[in-house]
């Protein structure tokens, strides 16, 4: 009777982890925290400045380019930069936090002047269930 419950839980033991071989992404992403990626979006903004030429004072013009971000995906100058990782046999996406320097808010946006490239994504949301290197699920 034993070597039969022995068998048996080998058999099961061993089929749970054929399963896990075929479905592991799938198993896997139920347990990753889900997050919206958001794209910065580029803004220039121009302002009129006054300029010193020989003596006189000229008017110009003053451009500045500025990535935006949602108000919600930037908490005390940091942002969760969403990266993928190549791994033998597939990738999966991790959040690393970075810093970055912010220039006002505007219509629900903030002004992000160093710390982001253009095309890189970042969480929409900041939450404190996320942390610098996990494993997570995006969503576009």
């Amino acid at each position: 009777m034993r070597k039969r419950i022995l068998w048996v839980l080998t058999g099961c033991f061993f089929l749970l982890m054929l399963f896990g071989t075929f479905f592991h992404d799938e198993v896997d992403g139920l347990f990753r925290e889900q997050v919206r990626a958001a794209v910065p979006q580029k803004e220039t903004v121009q302002t009129a400045v006054t300029v010193m030429i020989g003596g006189e004072e000229v008017p110009a013009e003053m451009t500045k380019e500025f990535l935006t971000v949602p108000v919600s995906a930037v908490k005390d100058g940091r942002v969760y930069v969403i990266e993928q990782v190549e791994v033998p046999g597939g990738s999966y996406f991790v959040v690393r936090l970075r810093e970055v320097e912010t220039d006002g808010e505007r219509e629900g946006r903030i002004r992000i002047t160093c710390g982001l490239s253009e095309g890189e994504e970042i969480a929409e949301v900041f939450t404190d269930t996320l942390s610098d290197g996990m494993r997570v699920r995006s969503i576009r």
